[in-house]
C-alpha cells in the first residue's frame, strides 16, 4: 500500500469517527431533552398516587369511625400485622390531630406512614388559616416544582 493510500485510509476513519461522535452526541441530546420533559410528568403522576394513598386512608379511617359508633379515635389493623394503630378524627369522624404543633405533618405520618419526602426531595407541609377556623384544617402538602395536593378535615376532600 502507498504513502498516499494509507494517508487517505487515515483521513477516511477521522471522517467516519467525527461523524459518529457527531450522531451520538445528537442522539444524546435528544435523549436528555425528552428526559427532562418527561420527568415533570414522571414527578406529577408519582405525587398524584401518593394524593390517592391519602385519600384512601382517609376514607378507611371514616368507614371504620361510623362501624365503631364515632369514637374520638379508631383502631386499624396494619398491614400484615396483628397490631392496630390508634389513628385520631375529629368530629366529623375525618382524619385530624387535636394539637396545633405541627399537625399537618402528623397527619401526613398517620395517613401515608412514609417519610415526608419524594424522589429524595422533601415535601413541605403547611396548614393554610381558613376564615372559618371551626370548620377543620386545610393542609398542603407540595414538592419543590410546585405539584401539591390540599386535605380539608372538615370534609375529608383531598384536592389535587
Amino acid at each position: 500500500m502507498s504513502i498516499s493510500a494509507r494517508v487517505e485510509k487515515r483521513e477516511r476513519s477521522m471522517a467516519e469517527l467525527i461523524v459518529v461522535i457527531v450522531l451520538f452526541s445528537l442522539l444524546m441530546a435528544t435523549f436528555i431533552s425528552h428526559f427532562m420533559t418527561q420527568k415533570e410528568h414522571i414527578s406529577q403522576a408519582g405525587f398524584d398516587r401518593l394524593a390517592d394513598n391519602f385519600f384512601s386512608k382517609v376514607n378507611v379511617v371514616r368507614s371504620q369511625w361510623f362501624m365503631e359508633n364515632k369514637p374520638n379515635s379508631v383502631m386499624l389493623a396494619e398491614m400484615g400485622s396483628t397490631e392496630k394503630e390508634q389513628i385520631t378524627v375529629n368530629q366529623w369522624g375525618w382524619l385530624d390531630v387535636h394539637n396545633n404543633f405541627l399537625a399537618c405533618q402528623k397527619m401526613w405520618q398517620l395517613a401515608l406512614d412514609v417519610p415526608m419526602e419524594f424522589m429524595k426531595s422533601p415535601v413541605s407541609a403547611v396548614e393554610i388559616k381558613s376564615i372559618l377556623e371551626q370548620q377543620g384544617r386545610v393542609c398542603r402538602y407540595s414538592i419543590d416544582s410546585g405539584i401539591y395536593f390540599e386535605y380539608h378535615s372538615f370534609t375529608g376532600k383531598v384536592i389535587k
